[in-house]
């Protein structure tokens, strides 16, 4: 038994989504060939094919995947601290003017709209900026200043951030016990 499909949001990029597939296919049921459709509608051949070769709820699910980022993204790890440090009782008109002063350009009703799925429980996860690979090798592989101990040896680390020039043959000298 299939089940119906969840009602999608009206947004921009699902009505745009609708409305290319409805044109395609009426332009394909004329007769007009994949280069006259692309060039009428100002859109690449594969993106008419495309179209006209997927079904609607297809494409309209791969849409809805592809949304793009709003100008709020970089700022909902913040609300949403924000948002559980109060309890859920943070006003959206405070917090707006809260991130206004941290550099957001949008505008308070988007706030108040994340905040309203924070407080019915529906709001996406926001995920943790992961350090790249290289950034945390570099943390690792980069001894700090001052005396480190390894092994139980306290050995001296150079300001350089290297271990200096005598660092290496001395904990060779320790390791191996030449």
């Amino acid at each position: 038994m299939d089940l119906p499909l969840p009602e999608l949001p009206r947004t921009q990029i699902i009505e745009r989504t609708r409305h290319r597939h409805a044109d395609i296919h009426r332009l394909v049921a004329a007769g007009w060939t994949i280069s006259a459709i692309a060039r009428r509608l100002n859109l690449d051949r594969k993106t008419v094919r495309r179209f006209r070769d997927t079904d609607l709820d297809q494409l309209l699910a791969s849409a809805h995947e592809r949304r793009p980022a709003g100008v709020l993204e970089p700022f909902k790890p913040y609300l949403n601290t924000r948002f559980t440090e109060s309890l859920g009782q943070a006003s959206g008109s405070r917090l707006f003017l809260e991130i206004r002063e941290r550099g957001y350009r949008g505008s308070c009703q988007v706030v108040r709209k994340h905040l309203a799925t924070l407080r019915a429980g529906n709001a996406e996860r926001v995920r943790a900026d992961i350090p790249s690979p290289r950034k945390i090798t570099g943390w690792i592989m980069r001894p700090r200043e001052g005396v480190v101990t390894l092994l139980g040896v306290r050995v001296s680390v150079g300001v350089s951030g290297h271990g200096g020039p005598g660092c290496r043959p001395v904990l060779r000298r320790w390791w191996t016990g030449r």
